[in-house]
């Protein structure tokens, strides 16, 4: 602290950020009659640099802050990554390990395979290839039908016909519920 003075005085000072408190270096500066130092600064010189840390003032003495910031972390929950911009150590809840797969939980430590995800994942996109299939196939069975109905269709109308219906009866017999076990059927139509 620097007490009021009647005379100009040179002195060195030491700056740190407004919002992080961090050491962001020093200079002499000049001091005028009956003021006080300028703002963001202090008289105390703060400690040696060392690495991964970051000189910081408290408001009475200098100390060291854990410095990650710029690398990357991630959720324990999610796996979701973001970087690091904060002072300190990492969060509790992220890590810096990273993810190996979208289907991992963070347990005891480590990333494991999330089976049950991976599994609800693989059965959901199942369903919907599934459904799509089917939905494809029955659209281009309908006129097909009809010209099979109308005695109209072509022979080789009928073979796709009988083709497309086909591959109907075996789609709809896939359990979903193994999704990586499922033999999709293929679907081969005449030109």
């Amino acid at each position: 602290m620097i007490g009021f003075s009647t005379k100009t005085r040179e002195v060195k000072v030491y700056h740190f950020d407004t919002m992080t408190k961090e050491y962001v270096g020093n200079e002499v500066v000049v001091v005028p009659p009956h003021t006080g130092l300028p703002a963001d600064c202090c008289l105390v010189a703060p400690p040696v640099a060392k690495d991964g840390f970051i000189q910081v003032w408290n408001g009475k003495a200098w100390g060291y802050e854990q410095d990650l910031r710029g690398i990357m972390i991630y959720h324990k929950q999610t796996g979701s990554e973001m970087v690091l911009r904060e002072l300190g150590p990492i969060p509790d809840d992220y890590v810096s390990d990273k993810p190996a797969g979208a289907f991992v939980k963070w347990e005891n430590g480590v990333w494991v395979e999330n089976t049950a995800a991976k599994n609800t994942a693989l059965i959901e996109h199942a369903n919907q290839r599934k459904n799509a299939e089917l939905a494809h196939a029955h659209e281009l069975i309908k006129p097909l039908e009809f010209a099979d109905k109308l005695e109209m269709a072509t022979e080789l109308e009928k073979k796709n016909l009988k083709a497309l219906m086909t591959h109907v009866v075996l789609l709809s017999r896939i359990n979903t519920d193994d999704a990586e076990k499922i033999e999709w059927p293929e679907l081969t139509l005449a030109l």
